[in-house]
Formats: structure tokens, sequence, C-alpha cells
């Protein structure tokens, strides 16, 4: 005869008689609550092994009392049915928020009731040893039949402070979503909010891709190289890592340094307390994100939970982040497909054209030669917005390569400026190069340095006025990297248009698209392309400008040791 102790909830006197009697006579050990803060009461002090629970009752609901069960680690196993009324599906909605195992209809017929509660008896394995330690004494203290009510109102507080600081985070942490087609500038949001929430020395979030391992570090107090190396190697030989990362197999590592001014020679050097929480998707760990310091015991059961909260947050980011870049790729991939079809033709008819133009085949008249090379300016136009679309592709695809070695910079400038001389001419503007010393050399890919001057002068030129000047040159830095610049004595840019010019498809606006300037055209690829070259040569590109005075665009690349 089974003797499991069923404790049952319900204000209704007589549904309360019809279900202790049901259950009594199917051989259970029933004891009943008449109202929620009774029945957690009962809990604390008899210790259950079922709950069947009323939904609608005064000063307590079910919800709120199966939360309250639910929330406590040592009683939390404990099942519970709630009863629902017929047909109202968001019962059980919110019952499954509240934490309830299963549900059954009110009903005078006792035997559906029945049948569940054996079932989840059955199939409900009670622990052999409940781990009190678990609880705190001050959240999870029994009371008395005299004090439940107060005792009940502190749970309540409680877990309501709990859930407005969780969904809070929750919050905060969904924002990062804003941030998708930019995964760097996402995580370093995601570590200024981190950081005011847990204490620590480092931080690094770990991301897998395919065989390749993503570190970033953000360093909150000073520490040393070592430091930094070991919270690395902590987080690589986590046992939920994939086999290869976790045996130093990745094929390639790439890490970023948040605050690297940090990393100092009498920092913090060891490490006392560590927390780790696995990235993980479908069992799958993607990545991790860890916190260190020196500090010892920093680490306790409410920051674990609240870091794995962040955790599951920033994971739900970072799955919608590689989805972008999955589509991303499959609409470059499309794009590269289609452009470079297009592009044969075109270097075609360039070829056919430029033969006619230059009376290879048979003379020409002058107005036949002006719609020529009309043809051909347009054909250059039209290939250079294909060969940008082709170097975004590449660069977006990760195929772009760079082949550095010693360069004359003078030389490469020179050539930069004979590119660009003939569209100078058109508009009477004073394209010239600064530079008179040979002797400067920089380490850098020739053709791709060339390619941003081109871009550079070209933008130049283009917001330029009739008559003005665009001039280009270096700027040696002693002990640091060797400084590019084009300037002109243009339109300039809005100061709020700054930050946003190095971004694909960003033309401007203001008086960008003015009239007087539109006919420049162009895709706003330009720009975008110069940045990523830059940065392959582990340089830096910005602007300083002021409207109606000219821009000055700078950019560094390694000087020659």
């Amino acid at each position: 005869m089974a003797k499991e102790k069923i404790l049952v909830v319900d204000d209704s006197a007589t549904q309360l008689i019809m279900y202790k009697m049901a259950l009594t006579k199917a051989g259970y050990l029933v004891i009943s609550a008449k109202n929620g803060v009774e029945g957690v009461h009962l809990v604390e002090t008899e210790n259950p092994d079922l709950i069947v629970s009323d939904i609608i009752m005064p000063e307590l609901n079910g919800y709120q009392f199966c939360r309250l069960v639910k929330d406590d680690p040592s009683r939390g196993h404990i099942p519970i049915i709630l009863l629902t009324s017929l047909g109202q599906q968001q019962d059980r909605f919110w019952g499954i928020e509240a934490g309830a195992n299963s549900f059954v209809t009110k009903s005078t017929d006792t035997a559906e009731l029945l049948a569940e509660v054996d079932r989840l008896i059955k199939s409900f394995v009670k622990p052999q040893m409940i781990d009190y330690s678990e609880r705190e004494d001050d959240k999870y203290a029994v009371s008395s039949p005299e004090n439940a009510e107060e005792s009940v109102k502190t749970k309540i507080n409680r877990i309501l402070e709990r859930l407005l600081y969780e969904s809070t985070v929750s919050n905060r942490m969904r924002e990062l979503s804003r941030y998708a087609y930019n995964r760097s500038e996402m995580l370093k949001k995601a570590f200024e909010l981190f950081h005011q929430i847990v204490e620590y020395h480092a931080s690094v979030i770990t991301l897998f891709v395919k065989e390749d391992v993503h570190f970033t570090i953000d360093i909150q107090k000073p520490v040393t190289d070592g430091f930094v190396d070991d919270c690395l190697k902590t987080a690589l030989h986590q046992d939920f890592n994939p086999e290869k990362i976790r045996l130093g197999m990745a094929k390639n590592v790439r890490k970023e340094v948040l605050q690297e001014e940090l990393v100092q020679k009498d920092g913090t050097a060891e490490i006392q307390s560590t927390l780790i929480i696995p990235l993980q998707d479908d069992n799958e760990a993607v990545g991790s994100i860890a916190v260190f310091t020196s500090d010892t015991f920093a680490y306790n059961k409410d920051i674990h939970k609240l870091v794995q909260l962040i955790a599951r947050e920033l994971l739900l980011t970072i799955k919608y982040i590689r989805k972008l870049e999955e589509i991303e790729r499959m609409k470059t991939n499309f794009t590269s497909t289609i452009v470079n079809d297009l592009r044969g033709p075109i270097i075609a008819n360039q070829s056919f054209v430029d033969a006619l133009y230059h009376e290879y085949v048979d003379p020409v008249t002058e107005d036949q030669k002006e719609i020529l090379g009309n043809i051909l300016g347009n054909n250059k136009k039209l290939l250079s917005f294909i060969n940008d679309i082709l170097d975004i592709s590449r660069i977006e695809s990760g195929t772009l390569e760079v082949f550095v070695e010693n360069n004359t910079v003078k030389t490469v400038l020179d050539d930069a400026v004979k590119n660009m001389a003939i569209l100078a001419e058109q508009k009477e503007i004073l394209l010239t190069n600064d530079i008179e010393d040979e002797t400067i050399k920089a380490v850098f890919d020739a053709e791709k340095i060339i390619q941003v001057m081109n871009n550079l002068i070209s933008n130049g030129i283009k917001f330029t006025s009739n008559g003005g000047s665009v001039s280009i040159g270096v700027e040696p830095d002693p002990g640091g990297p060797l400084r590019f610049y084009v300037r002109d004595t243009g339109i300039g840019i809005p100061e709020d248009e700054l930050p946003f010019i190095f971004e694909k498809y960003k033309r401007g606006s203001g008086v960008f698209s003015s009239d007087e300037h539109a006919a420049g055209g162009g895709v706003g690829l330009g720009l975008a392309i110069c940045k990523s070259i830059v940065e392959a040569h582990k340089g830096k590109i910005w602007v300083e400008s002021k409207v109606g005075e000219g821009s000055v665009v700078y950019f560094t690349v390694q000087a020659e040791k």
C-alpha cells in the first residue's frame, strides 16, 4: 500500500474534502491547506512527495504558491499539479512559467487526477539526499503558523526583486542585438554592462568558429602579461570545449584586448578566483564567458547564477549574429558570382571601344571621338564599381591578401598621382605629391596602398570645386607608424557624419548629396575598402574635416625598421 504524502491546497472546503477522500482511498497519506500561505508552511514542515493545488485562491494564488516552492532549492524537486478550469489555455501557460509539472481539469470525477498523481509519483525520483547547503537560512527559514504569512510575504518580495533584477539584466543584454552587424562592437558593449555587475581583474569571452578561436579580453584592473596568458589557458582547457580546441590544435587564434593599457609589469600576477560558464547550443559549446580575479572566494552562488543568465542571453545574441553572418555570406557569394559574370563582357567592350577611340581600325571624327570617350569613361566607372564590389566580397569572405615588402614611399605616391592626373585636369584641380625625400621607406603592399590612395584622391577631387587643390604625402612619426595623408580644399564633411563614412554604402547626406557634387556617383564602397586594406596592414585610418574648408584623410602603416 502506497504511503506517499500528498499535499492538497484549495480554498474550497467542498473540493478539498472530495480530493482528500479520493486520494486517501487510493492509499496516499493526505495533508491539506485551505490557502497558499498555509500550503507554504506545510511544504516546509511536512516535506510532501507531491502537491495538488488550485489556481484561484485568496492571498496567494496557485502560480505564486508554485513559484515559491520551485524557488526553494531543497523543495524544487517536488512535483506540482495545478487544477485548471475547462478551456482555460492561459492557465497552462502561466503554470508552466511558474514551474508546474502537470495540469488536471477540475471535475467531480477524480479519475484523471488519480491517474496523473500515480504517473508523477512513479516518474519523479525523490532525491536520496537533499542538499540543504543550497538554502540560505534567512531566505528559507521554516515558519511557524503564527508568522507564516509574514514569511511568505518576505519570500514573495525576494522573488520579485530577483525577477526584476534578472529581467533588467536580460533586457540590457538583448539590446546588444542592435550591434548584430558588428561583432566586435557588440562584445565591447557586453563588457560595458558586464563589469557594472560583476567585479573582476580580467574577463574573457571565448568564441569558437569552426577550428578557430577568438578571444576578447576585458581588463578592469592592472594585471601582468602572465595573468592574461593564464586566463586564456584556463579558458581553453575546459572540458566542455571541442577536443581540438582543448588540445591546442586550433588553426587560428585571434586575440583582442580591451583596456590594454592596464596590462602592466607591476600589475596583479596571480589568479585566485575563477568562474567560467560555457556558451552551449544544443549541448555543443560555441564558446564561454569567464571572469578572473586575484581576490579569494570572490564568486558566490548568486554571482554564478547571474553570469549564467548573462551567458544565456549572450548566446542568443551570438546565434542571431551567426545567422546574419551566414545570410550575408550567401548574399556575398551570389553577388560575387553575378559581378564576375558581368566583368568579362565589360572588359571586352572596353577593349573594342578603346581600339576605335585610338583609331586602330579606321579614322573617326571629333564628334565620334567625343562619344567614344564618354563610353570609355562610363565603362571605367562601371568597371570601378564592379571591382569595388569584388573587393568587398573578398574582404567579407576573409580572402583579402596583402603581400608586404619594403617600398620607397615617393615612388608609390608618384604612381598614384599619375593615375589620377587626368581626372584632376578635367576639373582644373592642382594635384601634388608633397614628398621630395626618396629615402623614406615603409613596409606595405604597394599595389593595395596605391588602390587606397587612388580611392582617397578620387574622393578629394570629386568633392573639391574646380580650381581647388589636392595634395598627398607622409608625416614620419619617430618611434611610431608612418602616417600618410590626402588633403583637399573641398566642401568638407559634417561632424555628425564623420563616425560613419568608412561604413559600406554610406555616401553621406547634406553637402554630399547636393546637385553640385552628385555627378561624382559611387556606390559607397571606396572608403570601406580603404579601411579594410589599411587594417590588413595593422594600421588605422581616420578623417579630420571642417565644412567649407576641406578634409584630410590620414592612415598609418608600419614604418621601415
